[in-house]
């Protein structure tokens, strides 16, 4: 038997809400982590988008490698991480994600 499960969207009133206007929930991302990998594995995201995934890999003990072309999310992305205290910074001083 299949469990039927519900996740609202993200909506602008939510506490999960950022800049980006293609962000799907949280739990819903933790659910397809949580499912399809283990500890320590790597998450390929495709999408960097708000680095919700990517915060979420974090918390769960995730690795991952991200890919986002946008210079504005990449930003979003940077200052979300850095808030969980994923940012290194190389030997040239420029900002380097680690997950």
């Amino acid at each position: 038997m299949v469990e039927e499960v519900q996740y609202d969207m993200v909506k602008n009133v939510s506490k999960e809400k950022t800049c980006h206007s293609c962000q799907i929930p949280q739990k819903l991302s933790e659910m397809l982590i949580k499912s399809c990998t283990m500890s320590k594995d790597v998450v390929l995201v495709h999408f960097g988008g708000s680095g919700s995934e990517l915060e979420i890999c974090k918390k769960m003990d995730r690795n991952f490698i991200a890919a986002e072309l946008d210079e504005k999310y990449y930003k979003v992305i940077s200052n979300r991480l850095e808030k969980c205290d994923m940012v290194e910074r190389d030997i040239f001083d420029e900002t380097k994600v680690v997950g």
